[in-house]
């Protein structure tokens, strides 16, 4: 399998690690190997697409150790950017400003999508400020 794609927008969803959070995530790593598969988007437009994993990708291309991956397929761009805040809001470890912040995100994300859909079904020639 050809390395995967990082799309900037995905990775830029994620917070990086501390060095300390990446050290010991190396650490794991080195010693038992890659344990949690990469998740993919398969059906990317611009081909597979890394979705889940960017840390562990990183570490194990520099130590030179294999992975596993997990192909899924998303309707589009924002189907990948629920799964992810959903992804991250199920982890048990979030922090409250961890927390938050994944709560903004999906907030967003659902006004962007509310916002989108409506400019989709404005009449021709209309948009979404008619009428105001």
């Amino acid at each position: 399998m050809s390395h995967p794609r990082i799309d900037p927008e995905i990775r830029s969803l994620m917070r990086p690690l501390t060095s300390d959070e990446r050290g010991r995530l190396r650490a794991q790593i080195e010693a038992d190997g890659c344990l949690e598969a990469l998740v993919l988007w398969s059906n990317a437009p611009e081909g597979p697409t890394l979705v889940d994993g960017h840390n562990r990708l990183g570490i194990c291309d520099e130590l030179g150790i294999e992975y596993s991956v997990v192909e899924r397929e998303f309707e589009d761009r924002g189907a990948v950017i629920r799964w992810i805040i959903d992804h991250q809001l199920g982890r048990r470890n979030l922090t409250p400003k961890e927390y938050r912040y994944w709560v903004g995100k999906r907030y967003e994300a659902e006004k962007r999508e509310a916002a989108d859909t409506l400019r989709q079904n404005a009449p021709r020639g209309q948009n979404d400020s008619a009428g105001r």
